[in-house]
């Protein structure tokens, strides 16, 4: 398992690209791609909240975004729509039909429980595109004069097509 955060202050475009692919040179055989969210109470928090970068701060409503897979915070170098963009990019590659066969094979060939990785890889697989459309219902809810940006999905149909 490998989980990595996206969102940083140095993070540009193509970074989905760049965590999928370390995750693959590592050898990593689940990916968990999460979000930079600052959580109340932490010095994150108080940073990004001092720099106006708290895209949704609004409580009780907004808390159901802080769980590391929403952009509930203004990145510095990618607006929400550029950083979902990044997300969906980063898990199609790493979930990829050849990608997951790979990881399979490679646990196979180290006799380490190919079926188990089988099953985990198709399941978060199946989990991502579900993801995928929460990202679109997310930014019709939150649109792109809150967050600054080119869409990033524009429709469940292209991420069914992202996800071929």
């Amino acid at each position: 398992m490998g989980s990595f955060i996206m969102g940083l202050d140095v993070d540009e475009a193509g970074i989905g690209q760049r965590i999928a692919d370390a995750a693959n040179q590592y050898g990593v055989d689940s990916l968990n791609a999460l979000f930079l969210t600052p959580l109340p109470g932490t010095r994150l928090w108080n940073q990004m909240k001092g720099e106006d970068r708290i895209a949704l701060d609004a409580y009780p409503e907004d808390w159901r975004y802080y769980t590391l897979t929403f952009p509930v915070a203004r990145y510095r170098r990618l607006s929400a729509d550029a950083v979902i963009r990044e997300m969906v990019d980063c898990n199609r590659v790493f979930y990829s039909v050849s990608g997951v066969m790979r990881r399979v094979w490679r646990s196979l060939w180290h006799r380490r429980q190919p079926i188990i990785n089988l099953v985990a890889n198709l399941s978060t697989r199946n989990n991502v595109r579900v993801e995928w459309k929460a990202y679109v219902d997310f930014q019709k809810q939150f649109p792109a004069e809150s967050h600054p940006g080119p869409r990033a999905l524009a429709s469940t149909s292209q991420l069914d097509a992202t996800a071929q």
